[in-house]
């Protein structure tokens, strides 16, 4: 699967319409067809890229973009290496977290607490 299909599904599979729409505003510009070879490029990568330019114009919670710029930043992130962009690459390396060793950890510091504290608790139980 090249280029313009594999990212169309990816849009597919996101299910948003804002990176829907996004996309088909964009997916027809000539100067973007060869980039969208780029296996760098995602639809989730557009999609972040766009969000955090977005959140750096936030102000208390609030963030208006017009629609224009939106689109102008999607084109942008097809258009330049993610280096030119300052997107770092996303290590790969963190260790899987044992949930059941977490949970038990958790269990003891209760069974700690309640022996320090005979006190009853009306959520103590909540948390088991």
């Amino acid at each position: 699967m090249e280029g313009i299909e594999r990212l169309e599904l990816e849009v597919l599979e996101m299910n948003n319409f804002s990176v829907s729409n996004m996309f088909n505003n964009i997916k027809n510009k000539p100067e973007l067809q060869e980039k969208f070879n780029n296996k760098e490029k995602t639809i989730k990568g557009m999609y972040e890229y766009v969000y955090e330019k977005a959140r750096s114009l936030q102000q208390g919670n609030v963030a208006m973009v017009n629609d224009q710029v939106v689109y102008l930043w999607a084109t942008n992130y097809f258009k330049y290496t993610n280096e030119e962009l300052g997107i770092k690459k996303e290590e790969k390396t963190s260790k899987p977290v044992n949930i059941t060793k977490k949970k038990e950890e958790k269990k003891e510091e209760i069974k700690e607490e309640k022996e320090e504290n005979p006190q009853i608790s009306l959520f103590g139980e909540v948390q088991k």
